[in-house]
């Protein structure tokens, strides 16, 4: 692990990149956000106001 680069104080501005849209429909909103690395990213799913959703992820465990 790269303490260093953990603990960087400006680590948005070194690091953010825009999330990426995979879907958008009137239910949910599905983001990947990757903070500019190759090896570790995550998923945002948000449920829109007043809906209801079964997010199914084929990778998860």
């Amino acid at each position: 692990m790269d303490w260093e680069l953990n603990i960087d104080p400006n680590f948005t501005e070194h690091r953010f990149m825009r999330p990426v849209i995979n879907c958008r429909n009137n239910q949910f909103v599905d983001k990947w956000v990757y903070y500019r690395s190759s090896t570790f990213g995550i998923k945002e799913l948000i449920i829109l106001l007043g809906q209801t959703t079964i997010a199914k992820d084929e990778a998860a465990v």
